[in-house]
C-alpha cells in the first residue's frame, strides 16, 4: 500500500524540526528531504506553520508572534539608529523589509480563524484582532525593556505570550 504524500511530508518536517529548529529548516529543504517538488509541498502547505502537528493552534501562533518579535529585537540598534536620524521613511522601509506585512498578517488571520473555528478563542472581531496581533512592539519599548536587563528573547516570549492570552481560552 502506498504511504499518504501528505503523510510523508508531515513526517519529513516533523523529523527536520526536531533535529535542526522549526527556523532553520526552509520549505525547500522539506520537499527536497520527502523526496516531493515544491509546487507539491506548496498546494498542501502554504507555510510550515500550518503543517498539522499535534500543536495546538495557539502554540502555532505563540510562535509567529514570538518570532515577529524578534525580527525587531534582533534589529534593534540598528532601527533606533534610524529612528533617531529622523529618517522616519527610512525606517518604515526596514520594516517592510524584514517581513512581509501582508503574510504576517495572512499566516496570524489563518490561524485565529482556525482557532475560532474549532472553539480554542474567544474571538469577536478577526481583522481588528490580527492587525494588533501583526504589530510588534516598537522599537523604543523594546530597547527600553532591554536596556532595563531583559534579554530580546525574553521579551519576545512575554510579548507574544500576553497577545495570546488576550484571545485564548485557558487550557
Amino acid at each position: 500500500m502506498e504511504k499518504d504524500i501528505g503523510k510523508e511530508i508531515e513526517e519529513v518536517a516533523f523529523s527536520l524540526f526536531q533535529e535542526f529548529g522549526v527556523e532553520n529548516v526552509s520549505m525547500h529543504k522539506i520537499a527536497k528531504t520527502a523526496g516531493v517538488g515544491q509546487g507539491t509541498l506548496y498546494r498542501r502547505y502554504a507555510n510550515k506553520i500550518f503543517m498539522p502537528f499535534d500543536q495546538p493552534v495557539r502554540e502555532r501562533l505563540r510562535y509567529v508572534l514570538e518570532e515577529i518579535h524578534l525580527i525587531v529585537g534582533h534589529h534593534l540598534d540598528w532601527i533606533r539608529m534610524l529612528t533617531i536620524s529622523g529618517n522616519l521613511e527610512q525606517t518604515s522601509k526596514v520594516y517592510d523589509c524584514h517581513y512581509s506585512q501582508s503574510l504576517k498578517s495572512q499566516i496570524i488571520r489563518d490561524l485565529l480563524e482556525e482557532a475560532k473555528v474549532k472553539g480554542e478563542a474567544n474571538i469577536q472581531d478577526i481583522e481588528l484582532t490580527t492587525l494588533c496581533m501583526s504589530s510588534p512592539m516598537t522599537p523604543e519599548l523594546m530597547f527600553y525593556i532591554h536596556e532595563s536587563g531583559y534579554s530580546i528573547e525574553k521579551i519576545a516570549q512575554f510579548a507574544s505570550e500576553k497577545q495570546i492570552l488576550s484571545v485564548f481560552q485557558r487550557q
